[in-house]
């Protein structure tokens, strides 16, 4: 275990204004959620113990935020090494995005000390690179501060930040429509759903299949594209196209550019029935809208293994499409999870690329269609495993996912399989649960469309785009087209009532 390293700092407390909406235990919660967050992301060993604890331990284990924020201060200079957890510990919101740029050019703690940084949320706004306060979470503005309670209703407001709805904001922006987008809060309900902004597609690797990002070194457009507060969010560039991350961050920068508003909350409340419609978020802003696109998308089924967690993108997928081709999972053997007609298009399509597939059911047969059975039964590639559940996923760091241990769901034996990587296809859940009652769902929970190539809903000004809708294809590439679509429809729909 090396040693920790300290710089010895004097007593000296810094204070930095302190937002009025801001009370000490917001601060916490958003503080710790956006923490975990970024270090799940860029996949960061664990601290040795005496380093953590002089690092974070007045604030992780000690379950307190300190009353000052010097005292982040000290915890944040106190170490020398690890700097990527120091850059992360101090970059929740945007309060400490100048100390993140100190870390990055290599201050010292002597530029700490003198105060050699600002306080992004109170300096002034930069529509390149800054950020905005609203009353609640964090909010991004080409134009000036909104109050709460809006007099004049939003144009349009895009629920969702997901490929589908930073191209309608995108779309609705270059309309002049000033969209304004939630693109969800950062919680740790949230990050155990895999509903944290950005979408599914932020959960992602390497993206091999979304036009326009062949094979390549991007580290210079990166960094020359995104603002620099939000790179340090991005886990390191593997200089092998882009990566999931990397690409919704180049949407939403894109959408920013083009004047689009952000709010990093949830919507948990809706008024249909009425218009303009009616919205609340989970801090408690209301917003009233004269259109709304719902792009919440849909979060795939996980079986909710400790271990099933631990190696998610690295070897552990909920996508064939998405991840069967990586070099990770070529050529060697490989376990589906599910029996239904989406696990049996798995498993056919991880044939293609897979030296053997193992199709793991907990019954004696399929609940898939006949036709669909009787392909996976003739294709010599895959072995179906019957009356088996995954009880844990092997691995290592290194490696990531190197087997699974089965138990039989009738005699409680257990058996192990050594595969490089293993797919869910258990099904996906809409994120439409506020929407309940006041839009028409399908029986699976999905918005539905009500209009044969359209993105129109039950309610007039309401349209859907991407995977909240969308079932059947669940591509980036197929929700970032229907945002478009919804965005055109709203922008028409809007046009037609004079506004």
């Amino acid at each position: 275990m090396p040693a920790c390293e300290k710089i010895a700092i004097p007593r000296q407390k810094f204070l930095l204004p302190r937002p009025p909406w801001l009370t000490w235990a917001a601060a916490r919660r958003e503080w710790l959620c956006t923490y975990t967050q970024h270090v799940h992301a860029c996949r960061l060993p664990p601290l040795p113990a005496c380093e953590r604890k002089s690092l974070y331990g007045s604030i992780l284990y000690k379950d307190l935020l300190p009353r000052r924020w010097g005292a982040e201060l000290e915890a944040a200079t106190a170490l020398k090494s690890h700097k990527d957890h120091v850059v992360l510990l101090c970059s929740w919101g945007e309060t400490f995005a100048g100390l993140v740029r100190i870390w990055q050019k290599e201050a010292s703690a002597a530029d700490v000390r003198r105060g050699l940084f600002l306080s992004a949320a109170a300096g002034p706004y930069n529509p390149r690179a800054g950020c905005q306060r609203v009353r609640g979470p964090m909010a991004e503005s080409s134009s000036s501060k909104r109050k709460e309670h809006a007099s004049v209703a939003e144009n349009v407001v895009i629920i969702g930040s997901g490929p589908a709805g930073w191209t309608a904001a995108i779309y609705a922006a270059r309309a002049r429509l000033e969209p304004l987008v939630f693109e969800g809060a950062i919680t740790e309900e949230n990050r155990l759903a895999g509903t944290l902004p950005l979408g599914q597609l932020a959960l992602t690797t390497e993206v091999e299949n979304y036009p326009g990002f062949p094979a390549g070194d991007l580290s210079a457009y990166l960094a020359s594209a995104i603002a620099e507060q939000r790179q340090a969010m991005l886990p390191p560039h593997r200089k092998h196209g882009v990566a999931g991350p990397e690409l919704m961050e180049l949407m939403r920068q894109q959408a920013v550019n083009f004047g689009t508003r952000v709010i990093t909350d949830d919507i948990v409340e809706v008024d249909f029935g009425r218009h303009p419609f009616w919205l609340r978020s989970l801090g408690g802003q209301e917003v009233e809208a004269r259109a709304v696109i719902v792009a919440t998308g849909a979060r795939a089924n996980y079986l909710g293994l400790p271990s099933e967690e631990a190696f998610k993108n690295r070897g552990v997928s909920a996508c064939a499409v998405c991840d069967g081709a990586l070099p990770r999972f070529r050529n060697r053997p490989l376990v589906v999870v599910g029996g239904g007609d989406s696990a049996c298009e798995e498993s056919l399509y991880l044939a293609k690329f897979a030296s053997r597939v193992y199709m793991v059911h907990r019954r004696d047969r399929l609940r898939a269609s006949h036709i669909m059975a009787e392909r996976v039964k003739a294709e010599p590639k895959i072995e179906l495993v019957w009356n088996h559940v995954v009880e844990e996923v092997l691995g290592n760091d290194q490696q990531g996912v190197t087997g699974v241990r089965l138990k039989h769901v009738q005699e409680g034996t257990l058996r192990e399989l050594e595969v490089s990587g293993m797919f869910l296809a258990i099904g996906h859940t809409p994120n439409t649960a506020f929407l309940r009652g006041k839009l028409e769902l399908t029986p699976d929970g999905y918005v539905k469309w009500t209009t044969p190539q359209r993105t129109y809903t039950s309610v007039e000004g309401v349209f859907a785009a991407g995977d909240v809708a969308d079932n059947y294809y669940r591509q980036a590439v197929t929700a970032a087209g229907s945002g478009c679509m919804a965005a055109l429809d709203a922008e028409r729909w809007l046009a037609a009532r004079g506004h």
